[in-house]
């Protein structure tokens, strides 16, 4: 929306230079809906798709396709094998744009009609899979993917001596963070000592754009300001009277005041947690075999929120992520504070990875590697921006990092995951010990039920085992020895006498069967038994009582506990070093390190453990190691978070890879003043909110021409790679402008129930269960008492993600999740007519709209504009309305629903 009015159809002018054009995203079209009925469109989904494709397709190359290039194509085609066969090489974006002898390999979009996608999957007619390694299904639909992708990658150095050199500790993001002088902006302005911080980020970016013979647009207007503010900071809609009130407050200081209110909103921490939890991968169930949900983990999302709220400082947040538990005794203690608590529920950051051990109590020891390095390879993603996955097996190819250092940053984390010595994720049958969880009971009764198995436990394994045959089984010994004479068969007679003979714990399972198929032959069934011994059917309904019982016991057990990450026992083992990442190969014993370019002599941490300590220490001192004001990445990385869910695209466009294979920053001036202010402001969130949020550009006007239809945008995206230097990076430009975007998954159903006024506002607790539906879709459950609360507060399990939140990109989290993508599909519109959750909101709005609108239809039209949209309709927007309402009896439902599935309501500007 754009202007005073909010007109959709409004044009608006690019910033002057060569690049202005590359921001215009078309995103509406019309349709009918009900036959006959009315002629009201509704309006069809568009979106700006590159960015979150250039986003998906960079992700899918650093985590799969370079990893098998590596692996199948560069002992013949790189710099580092010294070795070009057919004139091509594998190894810098420039490469395989370039092709080889035989022209380019890859057309962009266009995996079938790629010569390196033809030979890999054996179709092409002069190179067949057996001149190469072999590659798997999954691998060759893997380079189908990011092919399909437009094959985005990281700009490379292209040669093996500038990749030498990106190796070093010379690369940018492993030097300290410097303060940097703030240039004089293009209009001639200085921006001295006494300008505000807000000023100097517009005085950074000026200069980026007067390089590329760009500047800043106009400020956008009032309305536009407000709308986007509430989203980005809450992900909620303002109510039309919050809109009418600072479109209409003529105080200088007003806008200020807004986002200072909007940062003091308990809502502002659901909004940013969210971010959060996809950086640190939150969800609440295992993933693997049966996907075990997780109970009592939402209080690690509650921590994050109240985190957010709070102002917490970022340096802190991170200690009591990695080491709540070792800030205090727990195990020491009788009762928890509430401090206590969040302490031990904050470290759920390192149980949020998939986790296949959680529903098995004797697991393969693969099982338990995995876990253990994919909480820390995820940590080290979301805290520094770097992707150590590799290092398991080798040394970083592009990274100053050693594989012996990745297995010391195993050790520091192994005390708490040691697959030799490992705590299963739930009680079973098979296991009634020790747990990886907290209970939150008094002291006596915690570490019993901790350290050892609960009696009534205990007691359930008995009594299911009474119930599967123990009950039965002297009556049917009793009966079947009765009857020994009719079996003629001698051989079979002497066995069932002999077992008979033997008391039930001396026989094997296989008595066990022999018996219970003999009884069965003889004409012992289900109606017999009751017939003849109606006291068994009295003992086993019995034992179904207690069983339910004991049950409940159990769901009240788990339904109060922490799952934290803490040490699993006083004495850390030693940590192998594992050849080629095997574990089948241990190697020699490592001690607990850091990442050694990343070190200096006096931040250095210490990681023996005190004499008489409750804990090992080593998270607590990695996590003061992290946040040492002069650690190079830490601060770097959360900025650029940070700008990036304000503008769509960060500084540095590879939120989890700083290293030399990820994007260079734009500005490495505006991203290092911003980290340096940072950890100078004493590491708060909001500071940077305000600076951000206060500077000229992120107030400026946004670029989106809603005349466009959806196959006109998509065709200039696809012929025009406007949004891509030549090395492949981000055009500074993208990540300087605010908007338009679509609204995530959560929020899109956040602002429905917010329009309708079903929105339950409630702030944490439990998550609300979702379930499956008869049609196959997964939803919130339906008629649950929750169900309209916050997307946040939905119960993130793997494999349960409500459908229709899918169909908008909720992730499924099957790791963590730093950029979220931004498709259009025809799902999309399909799901907003028919979906039920969609019908009820636009139902539920219809009432309001008549409760709230008057009886005139005006009226009516005018407050269900101003719900949806935030502005009055136009003219020709009531003459249409209004006409395609003439005759029908009750209008208001599909009025509301066209407004609700349209681009307007979907977008920020």
């Amino acid at each position: 929306m754009n202007g005073t009015s909010g007109n959709p159809g409004q044009t608006c002018q690019p910033a002057a230079g060569p690049t202005g054009q590359r921001w215009r995203v078309g995103t509406r079209r019309r349709r009918r809906i009900r036959d006959g009925v009315m002629s009201a469109l509704l309006i069809g989904l568009a979106a700006a798709p590159g960015r979150a494709e250039d986003a998906q397709g960079l992700r899918l190359f650093a985590d799969r396709v370079e990893p098998l290039l590596q692996q199948h194509c560069h002992a013949c085609h790189s710099h580092a094998a010294g070795v070009a066969k057919g004139g091509l090489m594998l190894d810098s974006a420039a490469a395989r744009k370039a092709g080889g002898d035989s022209g380019p390999i890859i057309t962009k979009g266009a995996p079938e009609q790629s010569a390196l996608f033809q030979v890999v999957a054996g179709l092409h007619t002069k190179h067949n899979r057996a001149d190469l390694f072999a590659f798997d299904e999954e691998e060759i639909e893997t380079l189908r993917q990011w092919i399909q992708l437009g094959a985005p990658s990281p700009a490379s150095r292209g040669s093996a001596a500038a990749d030498a050199t990106e190796k070093s500790p010379g690369h940018w993001s492993f030097q300290p963070v410097t303060r940097p002088p703030v240039p004089g902006r293009a209009d001639g302005k200085s921006a001295g000592d006494g300008r505000s911080g807000s000023a100097v980020i517009d005085a950074f970016v000026a200069a980026k754009l007067a390089e590329h013979s760009a500047a800043l647009r106009p400020a956008a207007d009032r309305r536009t300001l407000v709308r986007r503010a509430y989203f980005d900071l809450l992900g909620l809609p303002p109510s039309p009277e919050e809109v009418e009130s600072f479109a209409g407050e003529a105080h200088p200081e007003a806008y200020g005041r807004l986002i200072s209110r909007l940062l003091d909103s308990p809502h502002y921490g659901e909004r940013w947690g969210r971010h959060w939890l996809d950086v640190a991968g939150f969800a609440e169930s295992s993933m693997f075999i049966g996907d075990i949900p997780r109970q009592g983990f939402w209080r690690y999302r509650d921590y994050v929120i109240r985190a957010f709220n709070q102002d917490k400082p970022f340096d802190e947040f991170i200690t009591e992520q990695l080491a709540g538990d070792e800030l205090f005794d727990w195990r020491a203690a009788e009762h928890f504070s509430d401090e206590q608590i969040e302490l031990l529920a904050a470290t759920g950051f390192l149980r949020c990875t998939p986790d296949a051990t959680d529903n098995q109590a004797i697991t393969q020891m693969d099982k338990r590697y995995i876990a253990q390095q994919a909480a820390v390879e995820v940590s080290m993603k979301a805290l520094m921006g770097l992707t150590i996955n590799c290092v398991r097996c080798h040394d970083h190819k592009f990274d100053p990092i050693r594989q012996e250092e990745y297995y010391q940053l195993i050790a520091v984390f192994q005390p708490v995951y040691d697959p030799d010595q490992w705590l299963p994720g739930i009680w079973s049958e098979a296991n009634a010990g020790p747990l990886r969880a907290i209970p939150l009971l008094p002291g006596d009764q915690r570490r019993r039920i901790m350290n050892e198995s609960p009696g009534w436990f205990d007691e359930r394994l008995e009594l299911a085992q009474q119930l599967k045959i123990g009950i039965e089984r002297p009556f049917r010994d009793r009966w079947l020895a009765g009857r020994l004479e009719e079996i003629d068969d001698e051989a079979v007679r002497q066995r069932l006498t002999a077992v008979l003979a033997t008391p039930a714990d001396g026989r094997t399972e296989a008595d066990e069967e022999f018996c219970a198929a003999e009884a069965q032959r003889l004409g012992w069934t289900e109606e017999k038994v009751k017939e003849l011994f109606p006291e068994i059917e009295e003992r086993k309904s019995a034992v179904k009582a207690r069983l339910k019982e004991i049950g409940e016991q159990n769901k009240a057990v788990f339904r109060n506990v922490i799952w934290a990450a803490f040490d699993a026992s006083e004495e850390p083992r030693p940590t192998p070093f594992l050849k080629r990442g095997n574990y089948e190969t241990p190697g020699h014993e490592v001690r607990p390190g850091v990442i050694a370019a990343l070190d200096a002599p006096d931040r250095s941490p210490g990681f023996d453990q005190p004499p008489g300590a409750w804990t090992s220490g080593r998270r607590l001192a990695l996590a003061r190691w992290l946040t040492h004001p002069e650690h190079p990445l830490v601060a770097r990385v959360m900025v650029n978070r940070i700008w990036q869910y304000h503008f769509g695209t960060g500084l540095v466009s590879t939120p989890d890879d700083f290293g030399a294979r990820g994007a260079h920053p734009v500005s490495q001036e505006l991203l290092d003043w911003l980290a340096a202010e940072f950890v100078e402001g004493g590491w708060s969130v909001k500071h940077l909110h305000r600076l951000i949020m206060n500077s000229d550009v992120y107030r400026q006007e946004t670029v989106a021409d809603r005349s466009d239809t959806v196959s006109t945008a998509l065709r200039r995206l696809e012929n025009e790679d406007e949004d891509e230097n030549e090395d492949g990076s981000p055009a500074p430009l993208a990540a300087f402008n605010p908007g338009p975007r679509r609204l995530g998954a959560g929020e899109i159903r956040d602002a429905m129930l917010a329009a309708s006024g079903l929105l339950d506002d409630r702030l944490f607790g439990e998550s609300v269960p979702t379930e499956r539906r008869k049609d196959g879709a997964f939803a919130v459950r339906a008629n649950h008492p929750d169900r309209h609360r916050r997307s946040v507060y939905i119960h993130t399990r793997r494999t349960y993600v409500p459908t229709f939140l899918t169909l908008f990109d909720e992730p499924q989290m099957d790791t963590n999740w730093p950029v979220r993508s931004n498709s259009a599909i025809a799902q999309q519109a399909l799901a907003l007519m028919n979906e039920p959750f969609v019908i009820g909101c636009a139902t539920a709005m219809a009432e309001r709209v008549k409760s709230e609108g008057g009886t005139e239809f005006e009226g009516r039209l005018d407050r269900a504009f101003r719900l949806a949209y935030q502005r009055a309709p136009l003219a020709e927007e009531r003459t249409l309305f209004a006409d395609a309402a003439a005759g029908v009896e009750e209008p208001w439902p599909v009025i509301c629903q066209a407004l609700l599935s349209s681009s307007e309501f979907l977008y920020v500007d």
